[in-house]
């Protein structure tokens, strides 16, 4: 039972951040930030292997440098943002995957790839805790300027809110929870671990608060069920999290078809 319950009480602390992340992420629009720099991020870990450096401080350094450089792109006219994003991101990708052909032992990256919630150990919990309670902190005194930037930037800008500095600092704490949770959730798994639960949220909630407490509370559910199907199939966390995420996301957004055709 003790198995059981640690990845459990992991995901209770590690949705405490996911949940207002990806409401702000689909609030803004701006969930391939996180898909993005995701899999750009597999060139820290492939550094880590070679190098034989701690990941956590290659993820916390490679998360900065790869958000600074989407975000200066962004600002440039010459090619279309999108354009710039996707050679970005396989442009990493490839040469993470490049530089683990020069380590001498096979590498078994399917613990990076779609994680792993019992990889973490007490320096993981240490520093979640800390930037969940940064993260808190920082919405507590700046939620109704995120609400404000979230409806319209222009009204925002002009009630004297820096919204080039404020983007910065909403965007700086999404690349921290990602460099943070992504060996517990996986590269290829995050941006959906992020998204599905505020989405579902969003279907079924009226304000931006609840729908952080139904994202929070989804996604503790949906975690808690998956663990426990894991123990006994033997399957990985993550994928049964998101097959069961997604086939409620699925249903909800039927469901609500369904009222709007019977209940116009």
């Amino acid at each position: 039972m003790s198995i059981i319950l640690f990845p459990i009480l992991i995901n209770l602390l590690v949705s405490l951040l996911t949940a207002p992340i990806g409401c702000i992420l689909i609030w803004k629009r701006i969930s391939y930030f996180a898909d993005y720099l995701a899999h750009s991020l597999m060139l820290a870990v492939a550094l880590s292997i070679l190098i034989d450096i701690n990941l956590n401080y290659l993820l916390i350094i490679f998360s900065i440098l790869i958000s600074l450089i989407i975000i200066s792109l962004k600002n440039q006219t010459y090619f279309k943002f999108d354009l710039i994003i996707n050679v970005i991101s396989p442009f990493f990708l490839a040469l993470s995957l490049i530089i683990l052909h020069f380590y001498p032992n096979n590498i078994d990256l399917s613990s990076y790839l779609f994680g792993d919630l019992l990889a973490v150990n007490n320096n993981d919990i240490i520093t979640i805790s800390m930037l969940t309670l940064v993260v808190y902190c920082w919405l507590f005194f700046n939620w109704n300027k995120l609400l404000l930037i979230v409806i319209d930037e222009n009204i925002a800008a002009s009630n004297g809110l820096n919204i080039h500095k404020f983007r910065l600092i909403y965007l700086t704490i999404i690349s921290f929870t990602i460099a943070m949770i992504i060996k517990l959730v996986g590269i290829l798994m995050i941006t959906a671990i992020l998204i599905l639960p505020s989405a579902i949220a969003r279907i079924i909630t009226k304000n931006p608060f609840s729908m952080c407490v139904a994202s929070y509370i989804i996604n503790v559910t949906i975690a808690t069920i998956a663990i426990i199907i894991s123990y006994y199939s033997d399957l990985a966390i993550t994928p049964i999290t998101i097959v069961l995420l997604s086939c409620i996301l699925f249903a909800s957004l039927i469901a609500q078809k369904v009222k709007q055709i019977f209940h116009p």
